[in-house]
Order: structure tokens, then sequence, then C-alpha cells
């Protein structure tokens, strides 16, 4: 029995260094992993891990994040859109979003939409920690505001005024 209870409070130490080891910054540790949203036979999916540079200017270490879509109508799941794609010239982008966190439990980026079809609009990303019960998965909300701004278009090429990616929506760490 003693060495049960040894071994859980081991496993719970190591487990709660496992989180941190993966941050600079503690505030940031809570935002960093794998994010889900499921509607029907689809799934958007968020990964925020922290930049592992610190800012030039203050030291700080920002958030910075991909996204995709994953159907799972044929049974095998199937990627329609991903961030984390090749950009023009062979590249690949670097994040989708960056931010920071501010008062603990707000996560403020600049989000670009980039994968292939999407509107290639920018805009201001909130994401917040959300309350949950304390054997709950943790979960978050999602919120996007379309940056203002004058955008043009060639001739013939569809003008596409929202962002493709779900919008307002609450995601679970997986």
């Amino acid at each position: 029995m003693k060495s049960n209870i040894f071994f859980l409070l081991i496993l719970g130490f190591v487990c709660s260094l496992t989180v941190y080891s993966q941050t600079n910054d503690p505030v940031n540790a809570p935002f960093v992993g794998t994010w889900n949203y499921q509607n029907g036979n689809q799934i958007f999916q968020l990964i925020i891990w922290e930049d592992p540079e610190p800012d030039l200017n203050d030291g700080s270490y920002c958030l910075r994040g991909h996204y995709k879509m994953i159907d799972l109508s044929s049974g095998n799941p199937t990627v329609i859109y991903k961030s984390d794609s090749d950009a023009p010239v062979g590249l690949k982008w670097p994040s989708a979003f960056i931010g920071h966190v501010f008062s603990g439990n707000i996560f403020g980026a600049t989000f670009h939409e980039i994968h292939s079809g999407s509107s290639f609009l920018y805009g201001d990303l909130s994401i917040r920690l959300l309350d949950v019960c304390p054997t709950c998965p943790a979960k978050i909300s999602f919120n996007l505001v379309k940056e203002k701004g004058i955008r043009f278009y060639d001739v013939g090429e569809p003008i596409i005024s929202d962002f493709v990616v779900p919008n307002n929506i609450e995601l679970t760490k997986q």
C-alpha cells in the first residue's frame, strides 16, 4: 500500500514537471498543447507551442501555433486543410498565429489564415481558458476578429469576405 502511494506521488511530481518543462514561462503552460473542436465528422485542431527563443525586446516567450481541419467521415482521418503547409517558393510557414498571454487566462495573438484555398485574411485572435471542473479536460474559447482594411483583388478572383476556419468555438485539450 505504501509503495503504491509513493509511486503515485512520484508519478504526479514527474507529470507536473513535464507540463512546465515544455515552457520557459509557466504562464504559457496551460495554453501549450493540442486542442480539438469536433463538429459532426470534422475536427478543427489547434497546435500551440512556446517559441524557444525569447523576444529580443523584452525577453518574454511568445506562443505560436498552427491549425488543421480533419475529416472523419471515411473512417480514416483525412486532413482537409492545414496551416503547416508549403508557403510560396517551397518554404514552410513558421506559424499561423503568434502572441502573448495577458492577465493569466487570455492568450492574444495575430492570426493569419494561410492554408491552401483560404481567405489569407489577418485577424486578432483571442483564446481564453475556461473554468471547468477539476477532473474535466481543459477547455478554451477561440474567437477571431477580422482585421479592418482595404483588400485588392485581381479581375476574376473570388472575393472572400470572412475566415474559412471555424470561429467562436470551444476546444478541448487532448
